[in-house]
């Protein structure tokens, strides 16, 4: 009986988004036909099921490496191929040139990337100084249950919500030792 409930929950939430997503795709569609008339792509690759290989291809590295940087980079490199049309040369300069400098030279992106790296290593002190350590022992002291333990994670989600990457890796790092 219980089975056949959580079937019927998960069935139903799966309809729910598959509905979602086609109507979604829908517009997508539309919109994508749109831009073509006014694009003119150089790329065979260019609105094909090919042009879904890179952010796979990254996914799925960045899930058996755990390599996130790395597999980024490869999905980049193999976009930048694909744009080209596997041309070397063509490749480099669109990944570098177009990509990767034209990335660095904007100055918000240059403010972003400097602010996730401050966040990243005020995470670092934290966890060597010690403080998600202390905070599992008092945690593992005051919550004796795993829904207890959820509710925390959620509580400290909510409170220390600064900024989505500084949120994950805080409370990621923080309530690792108590659930």
């Amino acid at each position: 009986m219980q089975n056949k409930k959580l079937t019927r929950w998960i069935l139903t939430i799966f309809a729910v988004m598959l509905s979602f997503s086609a109507a979604t795709l829908t517009v997508f569609a539309e919109e994508a036909e749109e831009a073509a008339e006014v694009v003119d792509a150089s790329s065979k690759f260019y609105m094909t099921p090919w042009a879904l290989l890179p952010p796979v291809i990254a996914i799925v590295l960045a899930l058996i490496t755990k390599e996130v940087y790395t597999s980024l980079f490869v999905g980049i490199v193999v976009g930048a191929l694909l744009y080209e049309n596997f041309d070397f040369e063509g490749t480099l300069t669109h990944a570098f040139n177009d990509g990767i400098v034209a990335s660095l030279a904007d100055p918000s992106h240059v403010g972003i990337l400097v602010f996730l790296v401050i966040l990243g290593i005020m995470v670092a002190l934290m966890n060597k100084a010690g403080g998600s350590a202390a905070f599992g022992r008092w945690a593992s002291e005051h919550m004796k249950s795993r829904a207890g333990a959820q509710l925390a994670t959620v509580a400290l989600g909510v409170l220390i919500f600064i900024d989505d990457y500084f949120n994950c890796l805080t409370v990621g790092s923080v309530m690792r030792p108590v659930s």
